[in-house]
């Protein structure tokens, strides 16, 4: 097994620092990296993914973003470097496949006090950031203190050839906490599952959301979505936003589900949100068709629990078994 499996630990011990370590061990090209707990975090700058690869962070690792080495890029971002990134993430993939990141009991964390202290610019530091890549596992992880998303799901941009969407994506057991913008945020994806998760405490720039669905482009997707089991909790504004403002009758098909939600805030630490769950209207009055479904949601979330933004939409919402302390149909 030693000869499928890059022990980070092994390159730490020849004197490489935190980071070279793990990035040592990743671009190894084994099938496996092992991240095992060092007694101390791991202080590392932006770490790149690779392909057909499973990480193992072992339990009680802590893997800290370095203070002082994640750029926000600002209006220079689209650089001749094409890595198309508004600014570093601790862990980040383009146009990659096959990769698993386990790690129950594990911890990736980042400084979002530092971030915040940057006159509020900051929206993009991701934990995790995903861009047109396919066949994603992440389990047992907790992503906390980004500044911007626990998890981003977007797409890499202007190539041929290359999907506008992420594809064939897991994430099961993650708890995201006290991150800045999102819990998990969602561009474009074809094939979702968001299952026995937490997401809480997102507070810091606009949505301050558990999960926020929001393609940018006609071109984008959101297909074969489920979310099964989750808990949204004292996000500063909305549990859970699907917003379609960019979408048009060109879009695929819209297929989301929302089976097993609960959402609710604890008051006496957080702010109360504004909504539980906001659904937003297309760009579009004849498209995308499609379903939204939500079984079994219930929302605490009094003001209110379900928020509907101008409800002329051609694609259906469908409720089954759910309990929300009000609703609320905004045609302004």
């Amino acid at each position: 097994m030693c000869f499928r499996t890059a022990n980070a630990k092994r390159y730490l011990n020849q004197g490489l620092s935190d980071t070279n370590a793990i990035q040592t061990a990743i671009n190894s090209g084994k099938p496996k990296v092992l991240i095992p707990d060092i007694k101390r975090p791991w202080v590392v700058g932006p770490i790149e993914l690779q392909s057909n690869q499973e990480i193992i962070f072992k339990k009680g690792v802590v893997v800290e973003a370095m203070k002082g080495a994640f750029r926000i890029l600002g209006d220079d971002w689209n650089t001749a470097t094409n890595r198309h990134r508004r600014g570093d993430s601790l862990l980040w993939a383009i146009c990659k496949e096959n990769i698993r990141l386990n790690g129950y009991g594990a911890t990736l964390r980042m400084q979002k006090a530092e971030y915040m202290a940057e006159d509020n610019i900051s929206e993009h530091r991701h934990v995790l950031e995903f861009k047109s890549c396919s066949n994603i596992i992440i389990e047992g992880l907790t992503l906390a203190d980004s500044g911007g998303d626990g998890i981003f799901l977007g797409r890499y941009h202007q190539y041929a050839g290359v999907k506008y969407y992420c594809e064939n994506v897991t994430i099961e057991d993650v708890c995201c906490d006290n991150n800045l913008r999102s819990g998990v945020a969602v561009i474009s994806v074809d094939g979702l599952t968001i299952e026995n998760c937490v997401l809480k405490n997102t507070i810091g720039t606009w949505p301050q959301c558990g999960i926020v669905f929001e393609p940018n482009y006609a071109a984008e997707r959101l297909t074969g979505i489920v979310m099964r089991n989750n808990t949204l909790s004292n996000n500063r504004s909305i549990g859970l936003i699907i917003s379609l403002h960019a979408l048009t009758a060109a879009t695929a098909e819209l297929d989301i589900m929302a089976d097993g939600l609960l959402l609710f805030d604890d008051t006496i630490h957080r702010p109360t949100a504004y909504a539980g769950i906001c659904i937003n209207s297309t760009g579009d009055p004849a498209g995308p068709q499609g379903k939204i479904t939500l079984k079994d949601v219930v929302s605490r979330i009094e003001r209110p629990g379900l928020l509907i933004e101008k409800d002329i939409n051609p694609y259906e919402i469908v409720q089954i078994d759910c309990q929300f302390a009000a609703q609320e149909v905004n045609n302004e």
